[in-house]
């Protein structure tokens, strides 16, 4: 009887004032926290009359002294629904036409009477125009997370099934995610814009994901599915690190592998091999590397079949310009993840030892005799060079940062460094060095890197 008698009265809300909805939303809160009613009765918010009901909400007049023409004073309304707008007729010529709107969308036109004075109006200064439902559920989740926490809020609009049905609560035109997010933090209900954000990041992916599924089972060419992930990840202002190992995760699920452990090597490799393109271009950044590495490391390891397939994958990968040997240097001293640790460091080890030894031989080369060195080092780079067009030059290239752009310009500099004929032994040598160590900081360089401190 109580969940009808809720549920009935949240049905006709806008038979009521904004002052008695503010205060029947304090009262929902009480009754749904207590348990006296279930959170069931909120399904009544999504009545399409209430959503789409807008409320004038003349607070924004009660600046202005104000009657009507038969002498009652209208200065202070609680605040009418649009359709109940009723033209204030004045004789006094006075009188003052005019309009507003609030996001473009509603319209409150009125004669209203200024006893003599005109007055300025302008959508600044009016009030926003909302549904009564968008206001109502407003006002609730205020009074909840004052008195409660964010957690007891969306467990409740669980047990409701309407977590889902927030952006409903908005008339259809004012849905978009931009919309949403600027209304509740604007109420100061941050927690509840982040959710609703978290909420359409995971219906983004979950898009990417469906599409990639169809593009990968037609065979599509690899550069067109580059070309799809790429627009859409700046579309939706998806993450790099996350798409990745979403594209990872897809292209691992696009075939049926072979019943037989020693076939499932040879099949894993031949299908790494026709999409490393499509991980190399999503791995422009030190943290979408590392992401990808430690996501193979949890598939190879929930998947037993391919926990002998990881060094093979790893090789492979590295060979193929999509994981750098910082990243691989990092996984393998504490970017790693605790599954299967023992096994793949052990399994790692003699690839990693070489790519250590390969770093450490140039750095004490360099440092043992500056004058001597300078030709060995000069040499190093002119190959290093090479290697930096193939691939580190071509992901600087791909990417849009700061961070890289400043290691294209950089590796500019690497070049004329490298060909200069003026530059004595020592001096070249520290330059060199300089150049060096400042492109090995860009591009270990996270999403967000402090370019200044970087490069100054």
């Amino acid at each position: 009887m109580c969940f009808l008698v809720a549920w009935q009265v949240l049905t006709f809300l806008k038979g009521f004032s904004d002052e008695e909805r503010a205060r029947l939303a304090t009262f929902t809160f009480l009754v749904i926290s207590t348990g006296l009613v279930t959170p069931n009765i909120l399904t009544s918010l999504f009545h399409e009359n209430l959503v789409e009901e807008e409320t004038c909400g003349l607070s924004a007049f009660r600046h202005f002294p104000r009657t009507d023409c038969s002498g009652s004073d209208i200065s202070s309304p609680s605040g009418v629904t649009l359709q109940g707008c009723a033209e204030a007729c004045c004789a006094d010529s006075t009188c003052l036409s005019f309009q507003y709107s609030i996001v473009n969308q509603c319209y409150l036109k009125s004669r209203l009477c200024s006893d003599g004075q005109k007055v300025s109006t302008s959508a600044g200064n009016m009030y926003d125009i909302s549904g009564i439902s968008l206001d109502f559920a407003t006002a609730l989740f205020k009074t909840w997370l004052s008195e409660k926490d964010f957690n007891s809020l969306i467990s409740n609009l669980k047990k409701a099934g309407i977590e889902q049905r927030l952006p409903e609560l908005f008339p259809a035109n004012k849905r978009s995610p931009e919309h949403l997010e600027s209304h509740f933090r604007a109420a100061g209900l941050g927690p509840i814009a982040d959710y609703l954000k978290e909420q359409q990041n995971r219906a983004n992916t979950k898009e990417l994901k469906m599409e990639l599924k169809k593009k990968l089972a037609n065979g599509n060419d690899v550069k067109e599915i580059v070309l799809y992930v790429k627009d859409y990840m700046k579309k939706k202002k998806l993450a790099e690190h996350e798409v990745v190992v979403l594209v990872w995760s897809s292209v691992m699920k696009s075939v049926e592998w072979n019943k037989k452990d020693d076939l499932v090597a040879e099949q894993a490799i031949r299908l790494l091999k026709a999409y490393a393109p499509l991980l190399a271009a999503l791995t422009t950044q030190g943290r979408s590397e590392l992401d990808l590495l430690v996501a193979i490391q949890n598939y190879c390891y929930d998947n037993m079949q391919f926990m002998k397939v990881f060094h093979k994958i790893l090789v492979l990968l590295y060979e193929a310009d999509v994981l750098s040997k910082d990243t691989i240097l990092k996984w393998h001293k504490d970017g790693h993840s605790p599954k299967g640790k023992s096994v793949f460091l052990e399994q790692t080890k003699e690839f990693v030892e070489q790519l250590q030894s390969a770093k450490e031989a140039r750095e004490v080369e360099a440092d043992a005799d500056p004058e001597n060195a300078f030709e060995a080092m000069r040499s190093s780079l002119l190959q290093e060079e090479a290697a930096l067009s193939d691939r580190e030059a071509d992901k600087l290239r791909r990417s849009e940062s700061e961070a890289d752009f400043h290691g294209l310009v950089r590796l500019s500099e690497l070049k004329a460094a490298l060909v200069s004929e003026t530059e004595d032994g020592p001096a070249a040598m520290e330059r060199l060095n300089q150049i060096s160590r400042e492109l090995g900081e860009v591009w270990q360089a996270e999403e967000d890197p402090d370019v200044d401190d970087l490069h100054n």
